[in-house]
């Protein structure tokens, strides 16, 4: 008797099956991470964008006061604000996530300096993009 058996067995569709899982659940948070680093990058190109327009502004003007924030582009997970500084000779410039991106914000002020608050981790001195604190 000659027989030719196609298909694969139960207990073969079950270990594909386990090996696929497996391969989902190590993919799936490293791809959730990879998103979430490129919605942050939207902030952290914005920052200096906005910062070359007030620096811009301030130079034709010699005063911050009425400088608009406003990103170079639309931005879909990140809302900017200027704080003018009461004496007009500096700013802070926020950008506060929305969304799926709310709990990270991201600031600039007019000397440069740099500051975070993410699920990452908080800095006073540079903007945390990765996790385990990891600076830009």
């Amino acid at each position: 008797m000659n027989r030719y058996w196609r298909g694969f067995t139960l207990i073969e569709v079950m270990v594909v099956v386990v090996i696929v899982a497996l391969l989902a659940s190590v993919a799936l948070p490293s791809y959730q991470d990879y998103v979430t680093r490129a919605k942050i990058a939207e902030a952290t190109s914005q920052l200096p964008s906005i910062a070359n327009k007030a620096e811009q502004f301030f130079a034709d003007r010699r005063t911050y006061q009425g400088f608009l924030c406003k990103p170079v582009s639309d931005t879909k997970h990140f809302n900017y604000e200027c704080d003018p500084a009461p004496d007009q000779d500096g700013y802070t410039i926020k950008a506060s996530g929305k969304d799926q991106m709310s709990g990270y914000t991201y600031t600039l002020d007019s000397k440069g300096q740099k500051t975070s608050t993410t699920p990452y981790g908080n800095s006073d001195n540079c903007w945390v993009v990765r996790k385990g604190g990891k600076c830009e």
